[in-house]
């Protein structure tokens, strides 16, 4: 008997970032996989045909909306288990920390971090509060867990008391590129964005954890001592919505460092192949799938030594004290000057990215439903 998974897509429509891209990505293999299931995508709005694969014959989509005062939270507690309970699937999977609070059978919820409970201060206290609690709830009422590195699995076990073997690590990996649009080289991108010459990039969303005021008082200590390079840093800003121009200018980068908000795949892709190096000395990640993305397109990586970043990029990239500014200008420093040890680095930046695929991805959360569904019948 065929089964039917739905899974809330709303975080992929659009210009799809983070885990957009995870929810993406991972349906679009799973599709590829050939399997016997059918999917139900649920969208909380009209369009977007671009972002849902509806031209197989195993996947449809379920589009549900409110009246009015409609939001994420609303959406998922108020709008879709009615429809679940009218037109009931097999299994639903959350691919965003959190679930309804209403019973609508067996379930999966990826938790891809418990950032929000290590340091809470990094959030607004309606977020904080929100998504602790039912991240939480989550945890408790899921029939099953996934999360993206075993970093994260430790955290789920030790603060939510979980489980180990309710709780799966499946690691995300490097999705196709969607090419269309500019076909600019990273220089040319570079340039637009008023970068003319070698920079060091950072992708993810502008946010306290992001340790970017001391990436760039480290490029800036780089620059006094001769070296050329600026600093692009793409993403949207996110809560406590940190001021980038003034931060620019408190590290001494003005008119070396721009921020470049959000860019397309093409552009993105083209940065990440022309920056001497991708640096993310980030304080807190559940898996840092910029790192991976830079390794794969060879790109030398320079990131914390902390959270994922050693079970996730290992020997790939050159590992650093966050919170040491000497320590980082100098890993930033050797990545970006040409010679043995790039090369070197560049090559074990690779290795380590192909251990990744979408395609392995796809098969183990497939795994993972399918228990579930034998448990439940």
């Amino acid at each position: 008997m065929t089964s039917t998974i739905g899974i809330d897509f709303r975080s992929a429509l659009g210009q799809a970032t983070g885990v957009g891209r995870y929810v993406r990505n991972l349906v679009w293999h799973m599709l590829e996989q050939g399997t016997g299931e059918q999917f139900v995508l649920f969208v909380d709005r009209v369009g977007e045909e671009g972002s849902l694969p509806l031209d197989r014959s195993n996947v449809s989509r379920r589009t549900l909306t409110l009246p009015a005062l409609q939001n994420y939270f609303t959406w998922l507690q108020l709008r879709l288990p009615p429809s679940l309970w009218r037109r009931p699937v097999d299994l639903f999977h959350f691919p965003f920390y959190t679930m309804p609070l209403l019973s609508i059978g067996p379930a999966v919820v990826t938790i891809h971090d418990l950032t929000f409970e290590l340091h809470p201060e990094w959030f607004s206290r309606r977020s904080r509060l929100s998504t602790r609690r039912f991240a939480r709830l989550a945890a408790r009422r899921a029939t099953a867990i996934l999360t993206v590195s075993e970093w994260s699995k430790k955290d789920l076990v030790e603060i939510y008391a979980v489980d180990p073997q309710r709780v799966h690590v499946i690691y995300p990996a490097v999705g196709e590129w969607n090419d269309e649009g500019s076909r600019d080289s990273g220089e040319s991108v570079a340039r637009r964005l008023g970068v003319p010459g070698p920079f060091v990039l950072h992708v993810g969303s502008i946010h306290t954890r992001r340790n970017l005021a001391r990436l760039l008082r480290a490029v800036a200590r780089l620059r006094q001592a001769g070296e050329d390079l600026a600093v692009i840093l793409v993403g949207k800003v996110e809560y406590p919505y940190p001021d980038v121009a003034r931060m620019i200018r408190d590290a001494g980068m003005s008119g070396a460092a721009v921020h470049a908000g959000y860019l397309p795949d093409a552009d993105l892709k083209a940065l990440y192949q022309e920056a001497r190096v991708l640096a993310v000395p980030s304080l807190y990640e559940g898996f840092g799938l910029p790192g991976v993305e830079a390794m794969a397109l060879g790109t030398p990586v320079v990131a914390a030594n902390t959270s994922c970043f050693p079970e996730v990029l290992g020997d790939g990239a050159l590992l650093v004290d966050p919170l040491d500014e000497e320590a980082i200008a100098d890993a930033i420093r050797r990545a970006a000057q040409e010679g043995t040890e790039r090369e070197a680095l560049r090559a074990r930046g690779r290795r380590r990215a192909a251990r990744y695929s979408w395609e392995r991805t796809a098969k183990e959360t497939l795994a993972v439903y399918r228990t579930v569904l034998e448990r439940a019948s």
